[in-house]
């Protein structure tokens, strides 16, 4: 009788553990307190941000930052950063809210909350689906999506579903945009959320513009404007009017209605210093003037935007411009520019759109419905479990009862188990052998770039050689100047190959190490750029009591010393370069620096430039593929270091790159 009591008073508490487990909730709110200075501090941020007035905004939260350590009031200060991050985002100051966001998602208290942490997921995916990442801000959305679908956050899911119709939107998948916008508008309509349901219109009203479904635009466009204009939201008034805008803009006879809505669209997003809205209002004025043939004032549209799209580095807005501005060059028959701007939206569009992205996007959303379909089953099975245990406590006993009967079949859940982890290894090596032979195809990169690439760019050399030597004098004016498009082409894209050879053996290659004198490598790398160093009268400066012996690949960082040196000499201030090659240690790595006094970087490029393909200059301005710091970058990484720099315009810049002394 004792024994049997002593199970129940067991199972009793076990049941308690048990449904306690299942109703925790969030530990975010933390009980510390908020005193009335901090309190008039964060509503009036709040009130500013809520009148999206958010410089002021950011103010006020700077200063709450000063207040607050993170150790201290940790139930705003969470709030603060998002914030701040949000405000940034508004301001399409993207690195700085990427910078927030990242704070606000490691905190322990938002790492501790999952709904916290879906919105500082769901913010990232924000920031990256802006700038073009599309592939980055997909996953991360999904992750997101996964997160507020298991703690039922209905308003976070619809954020969630809202922001993958904005992906699909960019990738002109209009069909599925509308199938993540309408599950969007309907959730936010069943709880009233007035702000979430006026995004979801005015993205509507863009798909059906998209899918030509002329009939069903302007309900909805207008249904968002009336509801922007009664909630006070001045941003969304302002896409309203001009989505408004781009729907007239199809209408020959609708030129004047269209203007009208897209200028009165334009005045509130100048207002709002809303940079994204205003370059889509260059967009849409440069189309309008387009369509009337005033290609002049289409130009100017044109590059307007352009400007302000390379000010906040949207390669989705500089795709569009590049194309329209080279369709209006092709008009006015300047081939040689409408021929370059063709390039460089071929280039650019590449590299945020193709078919393989598109592929993965759509392989990792049918993971994600598969892994939401067993997850569903799961949650029904564990109600249906949880169900029984509170509707008849005897099961508890059972369930105990149970237990114990398994261990007595300990040994054959044993040999089940080593069965099951056989079949693990064998899927896993075959996933290893999967793997190495896609390695061996991508080595075979390097062969197919140096032979079969190179074989048809050499015979358009050659010939295009041979045209020019028997005929060029048959040739007028603009045949002669295409034939040096042709010539200059063809001599890039060897070049470009040549970069491309040395990346892909540098990213495909093992590390082969040895002691290396960097002494002996930098002269090395000044040997082998000789000429140009005695053409541009450059004037090199080595401390080589500091250069240090490393363990590394002396051919590569050879190669690396070479390119940033190059660039030194390339990017000259109108003034004979010179180059200071330096290096510090400390206990654990040594830092090399080489500065020039060459052009400089403005800040915000100064990641960009490690970037494959990434230039900052016209062709015409500075020749180069844009592979040559990205090669240098892969180098570092591949001997354990980091590298960076440090500049200003006009002042040159200072290179810098890690090896560590182990």
């Amino acid at each position: 009788m004792k024994t049997l009591q002593l199970v129940l008073v067991l199972a009793y508490f076990s049941c308690c553990l048990l449904f306690s487990a299942c109703d925790q909730t969030s530990n975010f709110e933390q009980n510390a307190a908020v005193t009335p200075v901090v309190q008039e501090s964060m509503d009036k941020g709040n009130e500013a941000f809520k009148q999206e007035d958010y410089k002021t905004a950011i103010d006020y939260y700077l200063r709450l930052l000063k207040i607050l350590e993170p150790q201290g009031n940790l139930k705003i200060y969470p709030e603060i950063l998002v914030q701040l991050g949000t405000s940034y985002f508004k301001l399409q100051d993207y690195d700085k809210a990427l910078d927030y966001y990242y704070l606000f998602l490691e905190l322990p208290q938002v790492q501790s909350s999952p709904k916290e942490k879906a919105k500082g997921i769901g913010s990232i995916a924000s920031v990256h689906q802006k700038v073009g990442n599309y592939e980055d801000s997909y996953q991360l959305q999904i992750d997101a999506l996964k997160i507020r679908e298991a703690e039922n956050d209905s308003a976070g899911i619809g954020r969630s579903l809202y922001e993958l119709g904005t992906l699909m939107f960019y990738q002109k998948n209009y069909e599925l945009a509308r199938e993540y916008y309408q599950s969007s508008l309907n959730l936010s309509k069943a709880m009233g959320n007035k702000k979430a349901t006026l995004s979801c219109l005015n993205a509507m009203g863009t798909t059906y513009q998209g899918l030509d479904s002329t009939n069903l635009v302007l309900p909805y466009l207008e249904e968002a404007l009336a509801l922007a204009r009664e909630l006070g939201k001045k941003s969304a008034e302002a896409y309203a009017l001009h989505n408004i805008g781009a729907h007239y803009l199809e209408k020959k006879s609708f030129f004047q209605t269209a203007e009208a809505y897209f200028l009165e669209s334009y005045q509130i997003k100048l207002d709002l210093d809303d940079k994204w809205g205003l370059i889509g209002s260059h967009i849409y004025l440069g189309d309008l003037y387009l369509k009337q043939s005033l290609l002049e004032k289409a130009r100017l549209e044109y590059e307007k935007g352009l400007a302000l799209a390379e000010e906040i580095d949207s390669d989705v807005r500089k795709v569009a411009l590049l194309n329209r501005l080279a369709e209006v060059y092709e008009l006015k028959k300047d081939y040689p520019q409408a021929l370059l701007l063709k390039n460089k939206y071929i280039s650019l569009n590449e590299s945020i759109l193709n078919e393989k992205m598109l592929e993965e996007m759509g392989n990792k959303k049918a993971q994600y419905l598969l892994q939401k379909k067993e997850k569903d089953i799961a949650i029904f099975k564990e109600k249906a479990r949880t169900k029984k245990l509170r509707s008849n406590f005897l099961l508890i006993l059972s369930f105990f009862s149970i237990c114990l009967v398994g261990l007595s079949y300990n040994s054959h859940t044993r040999l089940q188990f080593t069965k099951k982890l056989k079949e693990k290894n064998t899927e896993i090596q075959q996933q290893n052998q999967d793997l190495a032979r896609k390695n061996d195809d991508l080595k075979k990169f390097a062969f197919i770039v140096s032979h079969d690439l190179k074989a048809p760019l050499r015979t358009i050399g050659s010939f295009t050689g041979l045209m020019r030597r028997r005929y060029f004098h048959l040739f007028d004016k603009n045949g002669q100047e295409y034939m040096d498009f042709i010539t200059g082409g063809v001599k890039r894209m060897d070049q470009l190959l040549n970069d491309l050879l040395t990346y892909s053996q540098i990213e495909n290659n093992e590390q082969e190490s040895d002691w290396t004198e960097t002494k002996d490598v930098v002269h090395n790398a000044l040997s082998n750029l000789y000429f140009q160093i005695r053409n541009q009268k450059v004037a090199i400066k080595i401390n080589e009591i500091a250069l240090p012996r490393v363990r590394g690949n002396s051919a590569h960082l050879t190669q690396l010393f070479q390119n940033i040196i190059a660039n030194g000499i390339k990017f000259r201030n109108g003034r004979d370069p010179q180059i200071l090659i330096d290096c510090l240690q400390n206990e654990e790595k040594y830092t090399f620096a080489i500065k020039d006094n060459g052009i400089g970087i403005e800040e915000q490029y100064q990641e960009k430039i490690f970037r494959m393909f990434s230039r900052l200059h016209k062709v015409e301005e500075y020749e180069g593929t844009g592979i040559g710091l990205a090669t240098c970058k892969k180098i570092v990484e591949k001997h354990g270091g980091k590298i960076w720099v440090e500049s200003a315009p006009g002042q040159g810049s200072t290179f810098f790159f890690s090896l560590p002394k182990n």
